[in-house]
């Protein structure tokens, strides 16, 4: 065997005298199958060992990765390396594996390739239309102050991309913006601090002098 399946034997895994790294494989493959729970070390081995073509079908429907408390297939979470996705799914870690987890070690491994790994860890671009509901409806429900901008726009973005707006038109997801400095002293302005409001409730920044004293005016 390799050093690595041998170590494997050692450690009582697999009762065998002598294997290839093939059948220690295979082994680990049934291993995981069977008990997928304890073995992020047998995960770890096979993705470092053997190319994705070899794994990915056997791996596919297996729950094995670890997220708050569940054992989640990879297809069913996103890849933490991407930074528009920790900054799209910020504080909600439901959304990746554990950080704590073993398998953090061969992440890159794991992420999404249209040819070699379908099934594996998701990427930005695989962002569905569910889960731009989801963020939306969590920016609804938050405070303002708390918001990021960079998160916000990037998921306006996204449902613009995926014509959603309409369907998001019922939530607050547009930021009012607060009185002009040059806007004449003797006229209200409707925000006097910063609202999030929905599509319905707002009109565009060109329309500020016109109607910013009745209306709410977006960023």
């Amino acid at each position: 065997c390799c050093n690595d399946a041998e170590e494997w034997l050692a450690n009582g895994i697999f009762q065998l005298q002598c294997c290839t790294k093939d059948v220690a494989g295979n082994l680990i493959l049934q291993l995981i199958n069977q008990n997928p729970k304890n073995q992020e070390d047998a995960v770890i081995w096979i993705l470092k060992n053997f190319p994705p073509n070899l794994w990915s079908s056997r791996l596919s429907d297996i729950a094995f990765v670890p997220s708050c408390g569940r054992l989640l297939k990879m297809s069913q979470l996103f890849f933490s390396g991407d930074d528009k996705l920790k900054i799209i799914f910020e504080n909600e870690a439901q959304q990746f594996m554990d950080e704590e987890s073993a398998l953090k070690s061969v992440e890159e491994l794991m992420k999404y390739s249209q040819f070699m790994l379908p099934s594996g860890l998701k990427s930005f671009d695989q962002i569905s239309q569910e889960d731009v509901l989801h963020v939306a409806q969590s920016i609804h429900t938050s405070n303002p102050k708390e918001i990021p901008t960079n998160k916000l726009r990037m998921i306006l973005s996204l449902a613009e991309e995926k014509k959603m707006l309409v369907r998001l038109s019922n939530l607050n997801l547009y930021p009012t913006m607060l009185r002009p400095a040059h806007y004449p002293a003797e006229l209200q302005w409707k925000a006097n601090h910063m609202l999030m409001v929905n599509a319905n409730d707002t009109f565009s920044y060109e329309h500020a002098e016109l109607l910013g004293s009745v209306r709410n005016i977006c960023q």
